[in-house]
């Protein structure tokens, strides 16, 4: 309904990857309260939904593509976002045992190594923000 609405695909894709880290920041920063946890994993649930519709969209509306090429798109799209959820674990496993080391308090290491891996991990979340600029524009009302 949003992207409809502006007839742009690319302001949905901006707030999408924004609030997704902005829920990731929260939830970890704000873990000593577990409403303010609810809160930033809600900010990046609903972020995570904005998003997607807009960037599946796109290929179906690019010049040239016909139903093959919009099929081959999707599959590559989702196969590289498959392969991130195989590698994502290891790498945040990883991460984990490594800042285990530098927990301040012996007892909560592992939760402190999963915690700050998680908002590491989120700062991608920034990075796909950035990338989503040089995204063409495809929308109705194509000016950014």
């Amino acid at each position: 309904m949003i992207n409809n609405r502006l007839g742009r695909r690319k302001p949905t894709i901006y707030a999408g990857q924004f609030l997704k880290a902005l829920g990731t920041t929260i939830a970890i920063l704000g873990s000593d309260s577990i409403v303010v946890m609810i809160i930033g994993i809600g900010i990046f649930g609903i972020a995570s939904g904005l998003w997607l519709p807009a960037f599946f969209g796109i290929p179906t509306e690019i010049e040239g593509m016909d139903s093959n090429m919009v099929a081959a798109a999707f599959a590559f799209m989702s196969s590289c976002g498959f392969a991130m959820g195989f590698v994502a674990p290891a790498v945040g496993g990883l991460l984990t045992n490594f800042l285990v080391k530098m927990a301040p308090v012996a007892e909560t290491a592992h939760a402190f190594g999963l915690k700050w891996s998680l908002f590491i991990l989120g700062l991608i979340n920034f990075v796909a923000f950035f990338i989503a600029f040089f995204i063409p524009e495809t929308g109705s009302k194509k000016k950014a």
